[in-house]
């Protein structure tokens, strides 16, 4: 497959560049600095300098693609628009282009009917110190949901860093039970693994240990 990475130089996105690239699958990173690309020589990957929030960077590497990774997030607590302006700048490239699949990672803030008390009161406190951040993300999966798109957002929780687990639990459309943290890495993993999932499509699909 051919992924298009938005956010290749985060903490997920270089383990799934990493692990993309160690799969045999093409990779066009899109990232505001192209130095920090660790892996540029390889012969799989292409590195474009772009941004999210700039809709004129995002045709040419979401051309032709066979699935768009979305791993941009906010970088501080107060006003964010990320997610609703660069997310729509997304959307609009990929129906230019015609590219249909998108893997949206968000974040596991929502409040679900299995939830522990420690995954109530932990979402609570997050989503207050998010709060404007949290609304912009919603603003940007209902669009994803309206979009038409072959579309599956991905939510987990706090992230860690290290080795991954190489098991970790997923629920479609509700939460993972007790799940608090995953680790960069098995996201990355799980990405991949649903690239190619027509199951996933049009779902919200909650990831954790």
């Amino acid at each position: 497959m051919r992924f298009t990475v938005l956010g290749a130089t985060g903490g997920t996105g270089v383990h799934f560049v990493r692990q993309a690239l160690d799969a045999d699958h093409d990779v066009d990173a899109v990232v505001r600095r192209p130095e920090a690309v660790t892996d540029r020589r390889h012969p799989g990957l292409v590195v474009y300098q772009g941004d999210v929030m700039r809709a004129d960077t995002l045709k040419e590497p979401i051309n032709g693609t066979d699935a768009v990774v979305f791993l941009v997030g906010p970088h501080s607590t107060g006003p964010c628009t990320v997610y609703s302006s660069g997310g729509h700048n997304v959307i609009e490239a990929m129906r230019a282009t015609g590219a249909r699949r998108i893997l949206a990672v968000t974040a596991a803030l929502v409040d679900q009917p299995n939830d522990t008390l420690i995954q109530r009161a932990t979402r609570r406190i997050v989503r207050r110190v998010f709060r404007e951040a949290q609304a912009d993300r919603l603003v940007f999966e209902r669009e994803l949901r309206e979009s038409g798109l072959d579309w599956t957002i991905v939510r987990p929780p706090r992230l860690v860093e290290g080795r991954g687990k190489g098991a970790y639990r997923m629920a479609f459309d509700t939460g993972v039970r007790g799940g608090l943290t995953l680790s960069k890495s098995d996201l990355a993993t799980a990405l991949l693994s649903m690239a190619a999932d027509p199951a996933t499509h049009g779902h919200t699909v909650d990831i954790a240990y």
